[in-house]
């Protein structure tokens, strides 16, 4: 699961508004997404970054 910014949507996308946000979600992932958790956090060294919890995505 990863952060892009899309140009377009497609036919198999879901549009989820979030506040001011827009999320492009395609559709099959949806269910993996569901009570996913994004943050945006500044770390001390100034680095900024996204870090995404979604409990029901699992990686190899």
């Amino acid at each position: 699961m990863g952060l892009a910014l899309e140009e377009s949507i497609g036919d198999n996308d879901a549009v989820l508004d979030v506040g001011s946000l827009k999320f492009v979600v395609e559709r099959g992932l949806l269910p993996y997404v569901d009570g996913a958790v994004i943050d945006y956090e500044t770390t001390w060294w100034g680095e900024n970054t996204f870090t995404i919890s979604a409990p029901r995505s699992s990686s190899c």
